[in-house]
């Protein structure tokens, strides 16, 4: 099986899947990463696996017909309104989205085109769905609702985009190293609107906003960085 690093270079947002169901050993994984991320200090989290159902991607209406051949995803909700809660849906997410490709399985994080009334009818009250990530075995061909998606992600973004340092003095590599891994992430509508910067060995961050999404994206940033970088946020710890 590839490695995180090797995974985070290869994956790409898929939209069409086969009707293989995800086997045995990937959902023991994702159901294991599941319940070491809702058990994150603050109980902030509330991630569910969803297999074998057909109807969060049913409706043309909902999806679009961006989407064909879901049967599984993943639930990302959480404390509503809470700034922790979305960075780490993104943190997380994107290590079970990284260690799922790494086991052959395709993925795509999913904003809006589905049904949200559908997928949120059973979350307590004090928690907010934000998203969900399809999952499955991609089709050896691109459908058309993929292709069309990729009309409106940018996938060009450059190294100065998302880091903010001095001008007088170059970089080390393993924070040039995380800038670039930075790049492989994904993000609403592929806008990456986040900023890196270093002082005094210290790595901050920020994300501009990104139609209500940032503090996604924000978190799955996060993770490309530290796989890059062999760097740790510790406030994503506590």
């Amino acid at each position: 099986m590839m490695t995180l690093k090797e995974a985070m270079k290869i994956r790409t947002s898929r939209r069409s899947f086969t009707d293989r169901p995800l086997s045995r050993e990937v959902i023991h994984m994702l159901e294991t990463q599941i319940q070491e991320a809702n058990a994150h200090p603050g109980q902030l989290l509330d991630f569910h696996l969803v297999t074998n159902d057909k109807k969060a991607f049913s409706g043309l209406l909902k999806t679009y017909g961006l989407f064909s051949g879901v049967h599984s995803y993943i639930v990302a909700a959480g404390k509503a309104e809470n700034i922790k809660a979305q960075e780490l849906l993104g943190y997380y997410g994107e290590l079970m989205v990284l260690k799922a490709a790494a086991m052959g399985v395709a993925s795509c994080w999913v904003g809006a085109s589905y049904d949200k009334s559908y997928v949120g009818q059973k979350l307590p009250p004090s928690d907010k769905l934000y998203c969900v990530i399809a999952l499955g075995y991609a089709n050896d061909h691109s459908s058309m609702g993929e292709k069309l998606a990729r009309r409106f992600i940018r996938h060009d973004h450059t190294p100065d985009e998302v880091m903010e340092v001095d001008g007088s003095k170059q970089p080390p590599r393993w924070f040039m190293d995380g800038i670039n891994a930075v790049l492989t992430a994904p993000s609403a509508r592929g806008k990456l609107p986040v900023h890196f910067s270093l002082k005094n060995g210290i790595v901050t961050c920020h994300a501009d906003e990104n139609m209500g999404y940032e503090y996604i994206d924000l978190g799955i940033a996060k993770l490309h960085f530290e796989l890059g970088a062999d760097y740790i946020f510790y406030d994503l710890r506590s």
